[in-house]
């Protein structure tokens, strides 16, 4: 849409004696389409969020008077026939999606999606406070860091996971905290070994939460566990939790020659979201004799009937925000200001493993006020 803008403003700024700026009047008698296609051509010619205007895109008809009156009018024949290419593209991603140009308009601007990147952080963070009231349950920060490296064999690869929720905070009691314990998988036609081995063992809980003790406040209560394939639901007592917001809970295990090392494969870090949270960040570290076909890249899926439903609950195309990743370079220095305690974690989660952190290269993930609920993946092509 940003392209098709500009090009109709190129367009009208070359037609003699007009410009973008023209009234729909000039630019009707200029172009000698219908005073409708000629207000169209104004909005998208002067509009701040192109997004927004899709329904003001000329239908086929009408684009095709504008490119005559265009060549009548002595516009340069390539500036014409690069709105052209430009108004065909916007076409095919219409068909792709939607009947018509009115219908696709509508179904963007119903998904939410926005060309200010502010407008969509204040609506999650209303979703956010909404979300805790309901829920009773808060945390300030969330954290999920996974590492892969080269087994001790060398024909396959060791997976490390920790998870960390910050700031848990109890806001009406009664109610359950729901932890989800979710193990790193590769899409593959190979085997796949799941053998997780906790990173404290004397932090293993009786329904079988791998509990760092060192940066853990809380050791949560289990009322019930259920397993959606490698997803495991704790439902924990709240009494432990408080309304003090300084709860912190980390969990940590390993699983060792998880995936082999021969084979290309599509793996990701997945997160289940399930506590309104302020801030999530999702770190991948990697070992540098791994080679990837692709940088690692974000998705994230509102999960429809939530909790316990398992994947055919989830959305098949992602959630309008951000999928930017970024790179930390070598997690020789990896930080995280927000959570202070992050540092510690991370050099005992290599210690237990054995591994060095120059030897790693770290990604990141960071989402404001996520939605929940909701799965998150950070995809990455080994090969």
């Amino acid at each position: 849409m940003s392209a098709l803008c500009g090009t109709v403003v190129r367009v009208l700024d070359e037609t003699p004696d007009l410009g973008h700026s023209a009234s729909v009047t000039e630019i009707r008698r200029a172009f000698k389409v219908t005073r409708e296609v000629a207000w169209k051509l104004k909005r998208l010619a002067n509009c701040n969020a192109p997004m927004s205007e899709i329904t003001n895109v000329p239908s086929e008809h009408g684009m095709s008077g504008v490119l005559e009156s265009a060549r009548a009018n002595g516009v340069a024949p390539e500036l014409i026939s690069s709105l052209r290419e430009t108004y065909d593209e916007f076409l095919k991603l219409v068909t792709q999606h939607a009947d018509d140009i009115e219908t696709f308009g509508l179904i963007v601007n119903s998904s939410g999606a926005r060309s200010d990147p502010l407008i969509t952080e204040r609506d999650r963070r209303n979703n956010y406070r909404t979300l805790s009231r309901i829920m009773g349950m808060q945390a300030s920060a969330q954290l999920v860091f996974t590492a892969l490296a080269p087994s001790q064999t060398g024909d396959r690869l060791d997976c490390m996971r920790v998870d960390c929720c910050r700031g848990v905070c109890q806001i009406r009691s009664g109610v359950r905290w729901v932890m989800m314990q979710t193990t790193p998988s590769a899409r593959t036609e190979i085997d796949i070994k799941f053998s997780p081995e906790p990173l404290d063992e004397g932090g293993m809980t009786d329904g079988g939460l791998p509990i760092i003790r060192e940066f853990s406040t809380i050791s949560p209560q289990l009322i019930e566990s259920l397993q959606t394939g490698v997803f495991r639901e704790h439902h924990c007592s709240w009494q432990v939790i408080g309304k003090t917001g300084a709860q912190m809970c980390t969990t940590g295990h390993i699983m060792r020659n998880v995936f082999p090392r021969d084979e290309s494969y599509r793996a990701n870090c997945t997160v289940a979201l399930r506590t309104p949270t302020e801030n999530l960040f999702v770190d991948v570290l990697l070992h540098k004799s791994l080679r990837r076909v692709s940088e690692p890249r974000a998705k994230v899926f509102g999960d429809y009937a939530g909790i316990g439903q398992g994947p055919w609950s989830r959305s098949d195309q992602p959630l309008p925000l951000s999928t930017e990743v970024q790179h930390l370079g070598s997690a020789r220095g990896l930080r995280l200001p927000l959570i202070d305690e992050y540092r510690g974690i991370v050099e005992y989660s290599f210690e237990k493993t054995g591994w060095k952190l120059e030897d790693f290269d770290a990604f990141r993930y960071h989402l404001k006020y996520p939605i929940v609920p909701a799965t998150v993946s950070v995809v990455y092509e080994l090969e």
